[in-house]
Order: structure tokens, then sequence, then C-alpha cells
């Protein structure tokens, strides 16, 4: 077979002269992508809680990744408009699973993936690249018909984020109608009402402050004896 003569300069890729070059690479390709998801060795793909998949199967098929962040904007005039801030959003993951074989093994996986996804513990999506910690599974979903999924269930599985060390930034009442700060929380100045009572003014700035509470009082205001009318000019007394 005769082959064109291309140079080997920069910009031009490295053909293959081999008849059998082409089938080759391919075969690798798809041996790449067998080791990937479910290759023999330690699993690189899955979820997993302390090292230790969580879901038996027996090949991870696809990972999807989500993050998006929020960006509250207020409203200017002539239809401007001014971004103030930036608040990220928990992540979310999306895995697929599939298992063949015997019946055994599709029931391993779907009584794993079960009690996983009633657990309240925090998993690993792991990946060869990067692990993305603390999440727990929030959705599941598989189809099977008549001419798919009768020796080979694959089911996408959805992950969300969890975060569990936010701090409380903020005081409660008690029964006693006192107020208290937990641990590490900021003292704020506020006004709490127990039900029934009065009003209590907690830690005020100015030892003299009372609280704006409305009493109900109203101040009289004598009525006029008589009216003008500023347009005709005339005047009626009243009696």
């Amino acid at each position: 077979m005769a082959f064109p003569n291309v140079p080997n300069v920069p910009g031009v890729p490295a053909l293959p002269r081999a008849a059998g070059a082409v089938l080759d690479q391919i075969i690798l390709l798809a041996a790449d992508a067998v080791s990937l998801f479910g290759g023999i060795g330690a699993p690189q793909w899955g979820l997993f809680k302390d090292g230790v998949p969580v879901v038996i199967a027996d090949s991870v098929v696809s990972f999807d990744f989500k993050q998006d962040w929020s960006l509250p904007t207020y409203p200017l005039e002539k239809g401007a408009f001014e971004t103030y801030n930036k608040v990220e959003t928990p992540f979310g993951v999306r895995l697929r699973f599939a298992t063949g074989g015997s019946d055994a093994d599709r029931e391993a996986m779907l009584s794993s993936l079960e009690a996983a996804s009633a657990s309240m513990d925090l998993f690993d999506a792991v990946t060869p690249e990067k692990i993305y910690s603390n999440v727990n599974i929030n959705h599941q979903d598989f189809r099977r018909n008549a001419y798919r999924g009768n020796g080979l269930i694959t089911i996408d599985v959805w992950c969300t984020e969890i975060r569990n060390n936010a701090t409380a930034q903020f005081t409660s009442p008690d029964s006693a109608g006192t107020s208290s700060a937990p641990a590490g929380a900021s003292s704020t100045t506020e006004i709490s009402v127990r039900p029934g009572g009065t009003t209590k003014i907690v830690e005020p700035k100015s030892p003299g402050a009372s609280p704006q509470v409305s009493t109900g009082t109203v101040q009289p205001v004598p009525a006029p004896s008589s009216f003008s009318d500023p347009m005709t000019g005339f005047q009626t007394d009243f009696q």
C-alpha cells in the first residue's frame, strides 16, 4: 500500500503506516475506557465511606458534576442594576452505576444502593483526579423494559453536598423571658417578649433606654370652634 509523503513538521500529526495500526489504536482506547470505569485493581470511581464502596456495582458508566453560585442584584434607575454579593451553593454529582452478571449480583447492587440512600452518613464521590467529600444521596432512578435492562441494570444516583460546620448567629428567648446566646455567637442588642408578659430589653446600648412599645394612649386634641373655607371665604361656626 502506497502512503502519501507527509512531512514531519510541527502541527502535522503522526499517521500510522501499518495497515492494522488504526484498529490497534481503537482497541487500546477501548481498553483504557474499560480500565477507567471498571478495570482490575483498586476502584477509582464510585461512592465511598471511609474508603469502602457503599454501592456494590460492576462499573461506573459516567460521572457528572454541577456547581452553581447565586449572584444577588438590586435595581437602579433607567433599567440598571447592581450585583452586591456572590454566594456559593452546594454542588451536586451524578454517578451512573451498572451491574450485569447473575440475579444475585444485580440484587446486591439494588440492596446496597437502598441502604446508602436511606443513610444519613456523608460519603465521598471518588474520581481519579479529585474526591468530592461530604455528599449524601438525594435521588436515584433506573428503568427496565422488554428490550433493555433484562440482564444489565443501569442506575443514576444524584448526590448533593452537605455542610455541617455552620454556626448559628442568633439568640432565642428561654422560658424565663431572658435571652441566652450560644457559645461563640456575637453579642447583640434585641428585644424579647414573653407570651402574656411585658417587654424587656436585653443588653441595651444605653442604660436609660426604654422599649419602643405603644400602649394605645392617644393625646386629646380640642375641636375647633369655627371653620373658614379658603376658596369662598365663608365661615362656619360650630355650636
